[in-house]
């Protein structure tokens, strides 16, 4: 037996190294994705803590009610730190504990506590807090650190403290000076503090300062604009600078323990106080454990300490930290997961190739055996000993190339950013090892098995094989491709119902669906299959033999649209119009059956052309859409015809064809299935290449277009309505002034509402300055049809204002009315605007007397002038929508001078340029010229007004468009409402009627949600004219922009997110858009883990293409040995035989690869809408744009041609070779 395995193995080498190298590669690529994914999740997860602030990675423990006693005290912090050493000690870093009492009433000197009796509200308040290790952390800048010390007095306790300066400054407070408090005015019991010293933080980004002692350090700003400076210029009343603060702001005393304990605790013997501990975590100790232990061990800290410790709680930014990380592992390991199990099936599939061709060389051999007495039992022994002997040594190395070549990986220029260039951390363990194992029995099956088939045949049977053409293969024998085709649409239809590849629900944990991982690699299977199921009858059409195809699309064509047509015209109406098309379909048909049976050629060619003039008229007739149910079934009949003719056209080219050409065109005709084998390798393998150099470039792309969406330009800041100047103007320049930053585009966001009270739906609202917002934002080309230049374009000139300019140096503004009658509660108004853009309401009075009288008003002195007048208002107090409907005529809008001299700004004779505000969506208020009643020239206007008001407010206005605000709209908004571009509608904003002009449609714009069925999506329109607008109906209101969205110099981002810092604005108001996309890069999951995953299936596919090209062709050739040497023998000249060998093997490649290009990219389409989604489930916004890396798939594409000639010609020199008198050997 061992003699007769070396004999086997050594006269099958080339084809059993094949299968060596097969082995290897499924064993280290099965071995390969658990050990690479645990090193990529351990260095996310390294990469993570790493980059993750301080004090995120801070646990903070929180004990309420705590007595100020030193018994209490002591318990306390105990209990927390054997709570600590049970469950963080090989973390633990270092703990500050900062201890506050309660707050107290608060009298300085200047303003000491007023009496009990005395009626007091909005008193200060203070109180005091010991924070561990501070000494060393912060900077005397005058006196001395408070002592431990306490002395008595009449008063009461007198302790020492300690300040920092921001409070100083606040509270007016220096070295020396004595605040008082009190629990209480009617408490008799007082203490006093002495400040002895005041102190900045020496480093305020120190993370040792925990966020509950900002009082401490966070400051008002000095004149001179140092917060770090003791500043006299606040003024000297604290009651006053208490009522201007917008929060509260208590006085933090920092004493010693001692004289918390002896002074607080002996003032107040019922104060209480809380206490935080703030545990700071190693960095390089946290990074040993899994996250799954940090997340055991911090549940188990929280646990106990609320056993130990009663109200005690803990928080902690690693308890969301690990949560993401956890979560975003889940999802960025599907990709991952999905690239290897196709790269694996793949090695697999080739690795049964290579057992195919090793059994049929063996198959002559194998026969002779069982001739021989040689049963199954011995076979499948002798199979088993010659598998184990190639599996062995790939099964036993496996685990160990995939330790190291995942370690050195490290050192690859991708992960430069994650590991600095050096290695990648293995998880090593038992499980590579078992896997490796079940892998080698997976491909010692593979090897054993077709070996047992095969050895079941006989001798006769052998030879009756090798004399007869190629059946029908096994697959189609036993329709396994049908098979095959069902259960992948039971997976395609699972993925598109389900919407993405993972499974769970409400009582298990979300998981992959492992099944619906090989969807991808079942797709391209079947795309091969049905397609070599296909390819006898496109073959024999293309050679002239067989018209099968055409019939086929016609008879199809025509089995669907005939009872569609029928059932169609009959459900829509009761008439007889269904005869015509079916008439004109029956006269195709007809056409083309005669013309498939009739010989002579002229008859043909005129039914051909009858039949395309029925076609054509049916199509024309029906006007068919994609959207129609029968639209593929009328396409297919269009096309029947192209095929009918060229069928015939194929038929005249080969019969003036080469006789190579024919020869081949007739060899791959009458024996198809020789080339399932490469056909379908060759798919798997360009699919392969087309879903790794798809998916992940996809995600990333994805990933980056998601953060852009989310910021939309560098840098994008929220909530800035408390730090912007007076006007758009200012703010916008404020911002634009500051270093780095080159643009600024203002915006309001805000909510509007559209319906009655019932149906009333909200939508998003964003007013932005259109023109900076277009060259500052990021858009995406397909977010609309139009460009987003030309859409803020629109939104820019449509509400440009007819302005009405007040001659500079006016003093006052005036208009002749005349109501029909007294309208003692109606206010006439004048809404103005500055040259700044700042809108004020001017009130000039009641309309309380009948006839024509002159009423005007002082423009303030505020307004910087020139003024423009934007409207004239009538106001009424009203309650509820309704007020007095009337009519009311005015005449000669005037200004008025210094001197009292009046200048007429428009008397109503050019034209009516005023149109009546918009007040509700059914208002009916008229405004009309008249010259019957007229103070004087020619005309007057008269405005007739009904009961509806917007707030009591109502009026003319001045402004293009019929005063409507041109707006753009998500096409969710204009779908639920019914509108599009052109329309005109009344919105709510804000409780104001706004009246709108929709100019555009997008689907998405930078920031805003497209829209779900909850929400109508959102509008976007010109934030000058909306604050405009806005202002003008709102007396006594003031709306500005919150947000801006800031271009920064190339190279100067992050100093231009520091001076916007350093202007006042919070880090949460802050989207940076450099530091989001570095968010998107930190998973290596994502970035360089997939990167390298694309090179490893690159190599697979450059090793797989070469050996299993280069086996199958010496296979062929050998199979084709006699064949080569009878047409030799018959006269075909060598070049002959170059090109009949070329056109076979060139046709079956181009049209693998080109099959497997357009299965690639619909499997990766697939694939990313299933994989794109969020950490929630729901899809990602925007939608992704399909990226190929071109640069990874061009080399594909250039191997694997150069493989496929170079193989060809091998074969080409091989027959090349052959003797002629050597053929009647080679046949017996």
């Amino acid at each position: 037996m061992s003699r007769l395995i070396l004999r086997r193995l050594a006269a099958n080498w080339k084809l059993l190294s094949a299968i060596f190298v097969g082995v290897t590669m499924a064993s280290s690529l099965v071995v390969g994705a658990p050990v690479y994914i645990a090193s990529l999740n351990r260095l996310s997860l390294d990469t993570s803590v790493e980059r993750a602030p301080d004090r995120a990675l801070r646990v903070r423990t929180y004990a309420p009610f705590i007595p100020v006693r030193q018994d209490a005290l002591d318990r306390v912090d105990t209990s927390i730190w054997e709570v600590i050493d049970a469950n963080l000690a090989e973390v633990d870093d270092g703990v500050v504990r900062h201890l506050r009492t309660d707050s107290y009433l608060l009298g300085t000197e200047a303003h000491p506590l007023p009496e009990p009796e005395e009626q007091v509200s909005g008193l200060p308040r203070g109180h005091f807090q010991t924070l561990s290790g501070m000494q060393d952390k912060v900077r005397l800048v005058q006196g001395v650190h408070a002592r431990d010390t306490v002395v008595q007095s009449a008063e009461g306790p007198v302790v020492e403290a300690t300040l920092g300066i921001g409070l100083a400054n606040f509270f007016q407070l220096t070295v020396g000076d004595r605040v008082f408090l009190a629990q209480s005015l009617r408490s008799d019991r007082r203490l006093t503090a002495v400040v002895t010293g005041i102190v900045v933080p020496i480093d305020p980004g120190d993370p040792y300062w925990p966020p509950i002692a900002n009082m401490f350090r966070v400051t008002t700003q000095s004149a001179a604009g140092d917060p770090y400076q003791l500043d006299r210029s606040l003024g000297t009343d604290t009651q006053l600078l208490l009522e201007e603060a917008e929060v509260e702001v208590e006085l933090a005393m920092f004493i010693s323990t001692g004289s918390l304990l002896d002074g607080v605790g002996e003032a107040f013997a019922t104060t209480f106080s809380t206490i935080d501990y703030y545990l700071a975590l190693d960095k390089e100790a946290l990074k040993q454990w899994e996250p799954e232990e940090i997340t055991a061990r911090l549940e188990a800290y929280e646990s106990d300490l609320a056993i130990n410790v009663e109200g005690a709680i803990s928080v902690t930014g690693l308890t969301e930290l690990v949560d993401l990380f956890v979560e975003r592992r889940f999802f960025s390991s599907i990709p991952l997961l999905l690239l290897i199990a196709v790269m694996v099936l793949t090695v697999l599939y080739y690795l049964s190739m290579m057992v195919a061709f090793l059994v049929e060389s063996r198959a002559d051999d194998v026969v002779s055996l069982r001739s021989r007495g040689t049963g199954l039992w011995q076979l499948a022994r002798l199979y088993s000993v010659e598998g184990i002997a190639v599996i062995a040594i790939p099964v036993a190395i496996a685990p160990f190339l995939v330790m190291g070549a995942v370690g050195l990986a490290g050192r690859l220029s991708y992960f430069d950013e994650f590991t600095e260039g050096g290695r990648l951390p293995v998880v090593a363990g038992p499980t590579a090892f078992l896997v490796a194992l079940g892998a080698g029995v997976l491909c010692l099956l593979l090897f054993v098995i077709p070996g047992l088939i095969g050895g079941r045949s006989t001798v006769v049977g052998q030879r009756f094989r090798s004399f007869r053409t190629s059946t029908l293969p096994f697959i189609q024998r036993y329709y396994l491709d049908v098979g095959l085709l069902v259960l992948g649409g039971l997976l395609f239809w699972e993925i598109r119902a389900r919407g993405h590849v993972v499974s769970g629900g409400l009582f298990k944990e979300i998981e992959i669906n492992e099944a619906l991982l090989v969807a991808p690699v079942l797709l391209l299977a079947v795309v091969a299959l049905l397609f070599m199921r296909l390819f006898p009858i496109f073959v024999k059409y293309i050679s002239g033999e067989s018209p099968v195809i055409a019939h086929l699309a016609t008879a199809t064509s025509v089995v669907v649209l005939t009872p569609a047509i029928v059932a169609r015209e009959i459900r829509d109406a009761y008439t007889l119009d269904w005869i015509m098309p079916l008439a004109l379909l029956a006269v195709a048909a007809l056409a083309h059956l005669f013309a498939a049976r009739t010989g002579r050629s002229i008859s043909r060619w005129i039914a051909i052309v009858f039949g395309a003039g029925a076609v054509a008229l049916l199509a024309y007739t029906e006007s068919l859409s994609p959207d129609d149910a029968i639209f593929a079934a009328a396409v297919l009949l269009i096309a029947s015809v192209p095929l009918h003719a060229g069928f015939y056209v194929f038929r005249m080219l080969a019969k003036a064809a080469p006789v190579w050409a024919a020869i081949s065109l007739l060899h791959m005709s009458r024996n198809p299935f020789q080339y399932t084998w490469m056909m379908l390798l060759l798919v798997l393998l360009t699919g392969l290449g087309i879903l790794s150099t798809t998916v992940g470039a996809t995600l990333g792309l994805s990933q980056e277009e998601q953060a852009l969406y989310e910021v939309a330009a560098d840098l994008h800041v929220t909530g800035i309505q408390d730090i912007t100047g007076a006007s758009p103007d200012e703010s916008r320049r404020m911002f634009i002034d500051l270093p780095g930053v080159t643009d600024a585009a203002l915006a309001h966001r805000t909510v509007g509402q559209i319906g009655a009270d019932v149906s009333r739906r909200v939508f998003s609202v964003l007013a932005l300055e259109s023109e900076p917002f277009s060259t500052a934002s990021w858009f995406r080309d397909d977010f609309s049809e139009r460009s987003l230049d030309a859409m803020m374009a629109d939104l820019t000139s449509s509400a440009v204002p007819i302005v009405m300019e007040v001659p500079e140096g006016s003093a006052g503004l005036g208009v002749w009315v005349k109501p029909l009658v007294p309208y003692p509660s109606i206010f006439v108004m004048f809404a103005v605007e500055d040259a700044r853009g700042i809108v004020e309401i001017l009130n000039v009075g009641p309309l309380s007397r009948d006839g024509w009288q002159m009423m005007s008003t002082g423009i303030p002195d505020d307004l910087v002038q020139p003024v423009n007048l934007l409207s004239i208002q009538l106001f009424e107090f009203v309650y509820g929508p309704s007020g007095t409907p009337g009519t009311v005529l005015m005449d000669n809008v005037f200004a008025a001078g210094p001197e009292g001299e009046t200048t007429i700004i428009d008397g109503f004779e050019d034209g009516l340029a005023w149109s009546p505000m918009k007040v509700a969506p059914g208002s009916r208020d008229v405004i009309a010229l008249t010259g019957e009643d007229k103070l004087s020239g020619e005309s007057a206007i008269t405005f007739t007004f009904g009961k509806d008001t917007d707030l009591g407010m109502r009026g003319i206005h001045r402004l293009s468009g019929a005063g409507r605000i041109p707006v753009l709209v998500s096409a969710s908004f204009a779908d639920a409402t019914g509108t599009g571009p052109g329309n005109t509608f009344v919105i709510d904003i804000a409780s104001r009627a706004f009246p709108v002009l929709i100019t555009d449609i997008v689907d998405y714009f930078p920031t805003l949600p497209p829209g779900d069925p909850l929400d109508m999506g959102f509008m976007v329109m010109e934030m000058t004219s909306y604050l405009r607008y806005l202002n003008m109906l709102s007396p006594g209101l003031r709306f500005a922009a919150d947000e801006v969205f800031i271009s920064t110099t190339p190279g100067e981002d992050e100093a231009a997110r520091d001076s916007v810092l350093a202007f006042g604005v919070q880090p949460n108001q802050l989207h940076f858009k450099e530091q989001r996309l570095l968010s998107t890069r930190i998973d290596p999951l994502i970035t360089a883990g997939w990167k390298l995953m694309v090179l490893i299936s690159v190599g697979v596919i450059v090793v797989v293409s070469a050996i299993a090209y280069a086996v199958y062709l010496l296979a062929f050739a050998t199979r084709g040995r006699g064949e080569a040497g009878t047409l030799r023998s018959l006269g075909l000249t060598r070049p002959q035989m170059m090109g009949l060998l070329g056109i076979e093997h060139i046709a079956i490649a181009v049209i693998g690869l080109a099959l497997g290009n357009w299965a690639g990219f619909q499997m990766s389409k697939m694939m990313v809408s299933t994989l794109a989604i969020t950490e929630t489930g729901d899809p990602v916004i925007p939608p992704f744009l399909l990226r190929t890396e071109w640069g990874f798939m061009a080399p594909v594409y250039i191997v694997l041609v150069l493989v496929i000639l170079t193989a060809i010609f091998a074969v080409y020199r091989a027959i090349g070779r052959m003797r002629l008198h050597e053929i009647s050997r080679v046949e017996v």
